[in-house]
């Protein structure tokens, strides 16, 4: 519904102007809208425009806010983010009479989880208990560490004993509620028992 003004002259005074007012319903051919669900940092966007009968949108420009774009006639696109930042990500659709609509929305492209740990005792000795601990601790959903040695655990906080004298790199993986995963290896040095006697 659209409301148009007017002041004209009023030939019988007082006031010596008035304001008239109507009102009509204007048709809006389309209107621009669209959802986005992502993994991380790729995003599929999908078009849920509305339009009236006798209209069909046949062109669909994506502007995704990091200098990259695309168009065409699918109304589902996916895009991948380098960087974790907030995006302004704009569609424009244009049917086949040549009427245009834009929409705007914000979408949050997240950082990478944080795989650092620590292991304590490093240096260690044959049959020590040595317990590796996570920086991350918040929003992970799985642990999966590689103790170098064929061992391998899905805690948050394991200990693990080796039962060889060697140099061991560890690996963790993580993964994190928004499905971003991230790696770190470390190396731990673990030593002969000491010969006492």
């Amino acid at each position: 519904m659209a409301t148009l003004s007017a002041t004209v002259t009023n030939t019988t005074p007082p006031p010596t102007l008035c304001t008239v007012l109507a009102s009509t319903q204007v048709l809006v051919p389309v209107a621009a809208e669209f959802k986005c669900i992502n993994l991380c940092r790729n995003f599929t966007f999908t078009d849920i425009s509305t339009f009236v009968p006798g209209e069909v949108i046949t062109n669909y420009a994506w502007n995704f806010g990091d200098f990259n774009s695309t168009s065409g006639p699918s109304p589902v696109v996916n895009h991948t983010y380098t960087n974790a930042n907030t995006y302004t990500v704009t569609v424009t659709v244009t049917t086949a009479n040549g009427c245009q609509s834009m929409f705007t929305k914000m979408v949050v492209a997240p950082p990478d989880p944080n795989a650092n740990f620590s292991m304590a005792p490093n240096p260690a000795c044959v049959g020590d208990a040595i317990v590796y601990t996570p920086v991350a601790t918040s929003g992970i959903v799985s642990y999966l560490w590689d103790f170098g040695d064929l061992s391998m655990n899905g805690s948050q906080m394991p200990s693990h004993a080796y039962t060889s004298a060697n140099t061991y790199q560890v690996i963790l993986a993580l993964v994190d509620t928004s499905g971003c995963f991230d790696s770190d290896t470390n190396t731990i040095l673990v030593n002969l028992l000491p010969v006492l006697g």
